[in-house]
């Protein structure tokens, strides 16, 4: 592949107008890819897990194993091209929204997540991340 590449359909993003997009550092791995949607809903729900992350933006780390998310149009998913764009043991730099927490609430790994719009680049050392991944590996 390559890099940078948007993924997904950029115009799903338009929900997140309000809020600023991060550069993130996330740790592919924990299960494979998948592609699921309700009823006919013409986009498909697409995510790929990972370990962890650290937003660079905010230098916040989670080490919550959670999901990288974007939408996906139906002939990339009927291609399979959508699985190919983040392997486990992989750290990759992207541009994206992480969730925001309402008051109250502390991160698991159902709000965790990265909503992906762009891969920058794919294999970039980080210790901390490099971490997770003996942990996640024992």
């Amino acid at each position: 592949m390559t890099y940078p590449i948007k993924i997904g359909i950029q115009e799903a993003l338009e929900r997140f107008a309000d809020r600023e997009m991060h550069e993130v550092l996330v740790a592919a791995g924990g299960g494979g890819t998948s592609a699921g949607r309700a009823g006919k809903a013409p986009d498909w729900d697409a995510r790929a897990k990972m370990i962890g992350y650290i937003d660079l933006t905010t230098g916040r780390k989670c080490d919550i194993r959670c999901s990288l998310n974007w939408k996906e149009t139906n002939e990339n998913v009927e291609s399979k091209a959508y699985r190919e764009y983040f392997k486990e043991g992989t750290v990759y730099r992207v541009k994206g929204y992480a969730y925001e927490l309402k008051e109250g609430e502390s991160y698991d790994k159902w709000n965790a997540g990265i909503t992906v719009s762009e891969i920058l680049m794919a294999g970039e050392y980080n210790d901390y991340l490099a971490g997770l991944y003996v942990e996640w590996e024992r």
